[in-house]
């Protein structure tokens, strides 16, 4: 799957702040165990892929993964994406100038492949910011669509 980012969003961050901000997530020992990846990051906007792996799945069923994975990866993703509205997204992470205090997570659909995230920062304030996340499935071929596995919302606690 390739991110769509309209003509006004493309306010695309530096690939030296993606590979920065890859960087901290890949020295994360949860999230770099579960290969989260940074594909683009704007100003406010983040879009991250979780590759699928059975040994995150729940056993038998649709072999989805596991909500705690999604869970954590929709977590990281808003996370991202407020950092991004810093001066310096990469201290943002790195220094610990945000901390989650909600998520709201909804489970659509087994996330049976790669989840495909984008999250939207809604609102920055003095304190708190709050961002927007969707997990995409791959495009279905019977739909033509790419199906949403889980969405949420994260509220952030700025320092």
């Amino acid at each position: 799957m390739v991110f769509n980012v309209p003509g006004e969003l493309s306010n695309q961050l530096s690939d030296e702040t993606v590979a920065s901000v890859q960087h901290i997530i890949d020295c994360h020992p949860y999230l770099s165990w579960l290969g989260l990846e940074v594909k683009a990051l704007m100003s406010g906007r983040a879009h991250l892929v979780v590759p699928y792996k059975e040994k995150l799945a729940n056993p038998g069923g649709p072999k989805g993964l596991h909500g705690g994975v999604s869970s954590a990866v929709l977590d990281a993703a808003g996370a991202v994406a407020v950092a991004s509205t810093f001066d310096d997204p990469t201290e943002a992470l790195g220094q610990g100038s945000l901390s989650t205090t909600d998520l709201n997570v909804s489970y659509l659909r087994p996330a049976t492949d790669d989840l495909f995230i984008e999250a939207e920062t809604v609102n920055v304030g003095q304190s708190n910011a709050v961002a927007r996340i969707t997990a995409r499935l791959p495009r279905s071929e019977s739909t033509n669509h790419e199906p949403e596995a889980v969405v949420g919302r994260g509220t952030y606690r700025l320092f």
